[in-house]
């Protein structure tokens, strides 16, 4: 029996029973250089220039959103910071925190792994690791996933917003208190650890913002999105659909650093699908270019 879809596109179908999408998708992508102070390998300090790219999107769920940035990638054998969590649903039956969410999620596996220390003993921020899923809680309001743990709290789709801090390697209890106090002052995370490659918001599982030092991975994400949205379209499995070539997403972006795909301006055939893609920085202009996905083949073709 066929899955049905569940998606950003899917949750604002009209009610009427049309099974056709109403909501559109919008991407906007922009550079910029960003300082940072550093400390080179003899010794001294400086700032240094990191190029980093800036997309938001709407609609996407954070569901939706992670799997696209572990398959493309990114930084394999690194960490994520969890904080600033919003459960969905009913404030009265959301966990008391992140932590708590994380040992209920896991089934109790949470096991303190030596002493406790001083501030686990207070019961304010637990000195527990799990090796197994490789989490560490680095306070009430923030832990550290590995990507096996990651995926596994994000299949209990209870999130509503969440920040994502990726860092390329191992993240410590002192690493992950200075990306948040990096955060609360409104910094960049790489303010607060040097390694961190991109911070990813989700707002109200429906708006993404994603910083990232990785031009492709933000490519990926939009990608994966546009898969997101024909799936809604056509009503298939999202597994079903390959996602268009970043190389194509970029050359659309490239134009004006934005994106926008209305249904309306999808137009379904028996052999291809003509995705009108609008490229307008405010979004009102009529779609002057096209993605073509070929269903037979089950390909993407650019045409501009």
């Amino acid at each position: 029996m066929k899955r049905p879809v569940d998606n950003a596109f899917t949750r604002s179908r009209p009610t009427n029973g049309d099974r056709r999408t109403s909501a559109a998708l919008h991407a906007a992508i922009e550079a910029f250089d960003s300082e940072h102070a550093t400390t080179y390998m003899d010794g001294g300090s400086g700032e240094e220039a990191i190029r980093v790219w800036a997309l938001t999107m709407s609609p996407m769920r954070l569901v939706d959103a992670v799997p696209a940035l572990l398959r493309a990638g990114m930084d394999e054998g690194g960490q994520t910071l969890m904080t600033r969590v919003r459960f969905a649903g009913d404030d009265r039956t959301a966990p008391a925190s992140v932590a708590a969410w994380v040992r209920e999620e896991l089934h109790g596996s949470l096991a303190p792994q030596g002493p406790a220390s001083a501030e686990g003993a207070s019961g304010q921020v637990p000195a527990e690791i799990v090796a197994d899923h490789g989490v560490l809680i680095v306070a009430e309001s923030a832990v550290v996933l590995g990507d096996e743990a990651l995926r596994r709290l994000l299949d209990s789709r209870r999130l509503a917003g969440v920040t994502l801090v990726r860092v390329a390697g191992p993240i410590e209890r002192a690493d992950g208190r200075a990306i948040l106090a990096a955060l609360d002052a409104g910094h960049p995370a790489r303010d607060g650890d040097f390694r961190a490659t991109h911070t990813l918001r989700v707002d109200e599982d429906r708006t993404v913002m994603l910083e990232t030092d990785s031009h492709d991975l933000a490519l990926a994400v939009v990608a994966e999105n546009l898969r997101q949205y024909l799936a809604a379209v056509l009503d298939r499995e999202v597994e079903t659909i390959e996602p268009p070539h970043v190389e194509q997403i970029h050359g659309l972006l490239s134009i004006s650093g934005t994106i926008s795909v209305r249904p309306i301006e999808t137009d379904c055939f028996a052999t291809f699908i003509d995705v009108g893609v609008g490229t307008s920085p405010d979004g009102d202009e009529p779609a002057a270019h096209s993605l073509i996905f070929d269903l037979p083949s089950g390909t993407w073709h650019a045409e501009r």
